[in-house]
């Protein structure tokens, strides 16, 4: 389903997004480069991460409900039954 293939080209790309963010600051963190921070500052970094994490969650739920939606529909809700992503 061609719909579906977008649907999920659209939320590969969103999730990189997010994605980017969490591994950024875990390298930093893995670095030991926050230690010239401030722990204020720190604590902001760890803050971004999180927020990171919760957007990504967030475009999880949003395919799981559209994959449900399109298997309501009619098509399996599988990227491999249906042709590739």
């Amino acid at each position: 389903m061609e719909e579906k293939r977008d649907y999920l080209r659209i939320m590969k790309h969103d999730m990189k997004g997010p994605l980017t963010v969490i591994k950024g600051y875990l390298s930093f963190w893995e670095s030991d480069a926050y230690t010239k921070f401030p722990p204020e500052k720190q604590k902001e970094f760890i803050l971004k991460a999180m927020e990171g994490a919760r957007k990504m969650e967030e475009k999880i739920d949003e395919i799981f409900a559209e994959l449900k939606e399109i298997q309501e529909k009619g098509g399996t809700g599988t990227p491999d039954a249906d042709g590739p992503a």
